[in-house]
C-alpha cells in the first residue's frame, strides 16, 4: 500500500517493492505547489486519464504517470 508524507514544502509518495515495479517509478515526491488538487474518489481507475508513460494499466491495475493536456497524473490503483 502506498503511503503520503506531507510536509510544508512537498508530497511523497512511498510505495512498497511490488508497487515501484508496476510504477517503473522509485519513491515519488512533488513539490506543493506542482500539485493543483487532491480528492477522494469511489473508483480510482475511472478516474485516471491520458497516455500511461511509465508504469501498468491492467484489468483492475492502474499505477504509473499519466500525460492528459498539460497535466500528469500519477495514481497508485488496485481494484475499485
Amino acid at each position: 500500500m502506498a503511503h503520503l508524507l506531507i510536509t510544508d514544502e512537498a508530497v511523497t509518495i512511498d510505495m512498497s517493492r511490488g508497487e515501484r515495479f508496476e510504477a517503473a517509478h522509485g519513491v515519488q515526491t512533488f513539490p506543493r505547489s506542482a500539485i493543483s488538487g487532491v480528492r477522494a474518489v469511489p473508483d480510482c481507475i475511472a478516474e485516471v486519464h491520458g497516455l500511461k508513460w511509465a508504469g501498468t494499466e491492467l484489468p483492475g491495475v492502474c499505477v504509473g504517470s499519466f500525460h492528459e493536456d498539460q497535466r500528469v497524473t500519477f495514481a497508485v490503483c488496485h481494484g475499485h
